[in-house]
């Protein structure tokens, strides 16, 4: 694969590191394996992309010639590293063809106009970070970071406190999934679970010593959860 070949070579360069001084920095005794890689004539392995990344500081998605997003999150990076002795090469472009990034974002930052219009201007502008996703999003797509503990449970399902949890705009919603919904009365915006209750729906904690809060005309569902992953 010549985009490999040519980015390890650039990246190498760019480190002012010599074949021989990358080969002996990935652990490997000659340059030779350096060399096969950056003229084409060997695709490296799972665990060689893994080496090599992580001794230039680049990301494998950058290393496969992906622009699907400024860096690999740190959670896909430990997940190919994870599986780096049965995932092929092919097997992790394969992967990285089907990550889709989403920005995380600070609910502060949602402004009036993004939230009545039922999109998000230009979040991915604002976003220092992202998460990555194999599920199917919409282009509004975004995450945020859970605050505070009303959705904490002692039992089954919890989100505690920095969990990051993506929303899409576009997702129909139904009682039962959890929903982002913003207050227009105190302009807040809350995670909470949708649910029925004799004919009416209600936004409830997880926690029990938070109230439910019926849904009015006053409370505009954002977006509904799609995939939440909690902070190490």
């Amino acid at each position: 694969m010549q985009i490999i070949a040519n980015r390890i070579k650039q990246a190498r360069l760019n480190k002012g590191l010599s074949q021989e001084e990358l080969s002996k920095l990935c652990g490997w005794t000659t340059r030779a394996r350096i060399s096969n890689y950056e003229n084409a004539r060997r695709v490296p392995s799972a665990k060689e992309i893994i080496a090599i990344s992580n001794v230039l500081d680049v990301s494998i998605d950058w290393l496969y010639g992906k622009t699907i997003s400024p860096t690999l999150t740190q959670k896909l990076q430990q997940f190919i590293a994870h599986k780096s002795t049965s995932m092929s090469s092919n097997e992790i472009e394969a992967l990285l063809s089907k990550c889709k990034f989403v920005p995380i974002v600070n609910t502060e930052d949602l402004d009036k106009h993004d939230i009545d219009n039922g999109y998000f201007t230009a979040l991915e502008l604002r976003a220092e970070y992202y998460e990555v996703t194999l599920h199917s999003v919409s282009s509004n797509a975004f995450a945020i970071s859970v605050q505070g503990d009303s959705m904490e449970s002692n039992h089954g399902t919890s989100f505690p406190q920095d969990t990051i949890v993506i929303i899409d705009p576009e997702k129909k919603h139904s009682p039962e999934d959890y929903v982002l919904a913003w207050l227009k009365d105190s302009s807040h915006i809350i995670f909470k679970k949708l649910i029925s209750d004799s004919g009416k729906l209600y936004l409830k904690s997880l926690n029990p010593h938070y109230p439910m809060l019926e849904l009015s005309k006053n409370i505009k569902i954002l977006g509904k959860a799609i995939q939440s992953t909690l902070k190490l």
